[in-house]
């Protein structure tokens, strides 16, 4: 086993996702969670802070940088580095980030990868309306994973550089006839349905059957609430992989809840390694 994961939260009320090497880098993908209830999940699954190694940041939308948007941030308390694009941080300060160390704050441009410890990260551009907006595949010893959220397509290069992944933690946010006959305003609908907005059932099924070839596991991440039930996007995820003659277990995070601790066991089955149980 070279890697290990879980989800913090996964929805637009919150996305953090934690990844562990089997050497002990800890990194994590997004901050969208207040800090306190960081904190608690760090330590509820034996992790100091301190130990984290880095904080990967995909976009500075809310529901990604919760953790920042505070007098002292997540990442100034405990020292942790921060990486993230140059549009990222741009809209990070203008939305009022609070007091950093710039020492440890480094840009992560698309296209470009940094070696932390045991793992290196590669990032991504991705299509969001959102400045420097990425994705990030994380590369351990032997095993890739390919964190995929808040994209409103994929595009061709995407396709090519996310391919053969062990793991996959991807977005399939809506269905896109709840979403169209729900009650949130036009505008809204119209920003989900869009090429910059998120990934339909449909699209995640169509774009996973090419790219998991060779995977292990998919979860399926940010999913609606409203406009979406986890049931509904695996049966459309399962139904595709299927017809393009693929094996994979698909499975989906909680929109608010920690996830168990996930990696690769013997034989080859994803199953979790961890449970545990947070109050809010």
């Amino acid at each position: 086993m070279s890697l290990q994961f879980c989800s913090f939260a996964s929805s637009s009320a919150g996305n953090c996702y934690f990844i562990q090497s089997s050497g002990g880098t800890s990194i994590l993908v997004d901050a969208g969670v207040p800090l306190r209830r960081l904190e608690r999940n760090l330590r509820s699954i034996g992790v100091d802070p301190r130990q984290l190694q880095g904080i990967f940041l995909t976009h500075a939308h809310r529901d990604h940088v919760a953790s920042y948007l505070i007098k002292k941030p997540f990442a100034t308390r405990y020292d942790v580095p921060t990486y993230a694009s140059t549009g990222t941080w741009r809209e990070l300060l203008a939305r009022g980030c609070g007091e950093l160390n710039h020492d440890l704050c480094h840009r992560l441009e698309p296209g470009q990868s940094v070696q932390v410890g045991g793992l290196r990260v590669y990032a991504h551009a991705k299509s969001h309306d959102a400045a420097g907006a990425v994705c990030f595949e994380i590369k351990g010893r032997k095993e890739r994973l390919a964190v995929v959220t808040d994209l409103g397509c994929l595009a061709d290069s995407l396709l090519t550089a996310l391919q053969g992944c062990t793991y996959y933690i991807f977005e399939a946010n809506h269905d896109v006839i709840m979403e169209q006959q729900s009650a949130r305003p036009w505008v809204l609908k119209q920003r989900v349905l869009s090429a910059h907005g998120h990934l339909s059932n449909e699209q995640a099924a169509a774009a996973l059957a090419i790219l998991a070839a060779d995977a292990k596991g998919i979860w399926l991440a940010h999913i609606s609430e409203e406009c979406n039930c986890p049931d509904l996007a695996c049966r459309v995820v399962e139904a595709a992989l299927q017809h393009a003659g693929l094996r994979v277990p698909v499975m989906t995070l909680p929109a608010r809840d920690p996830s168990p601790i996930y990696g690769n066991k013997d034989q080859g089955q994803v199953v979790p390694l961890q449970l545990w149980d947070l109050a809010d």
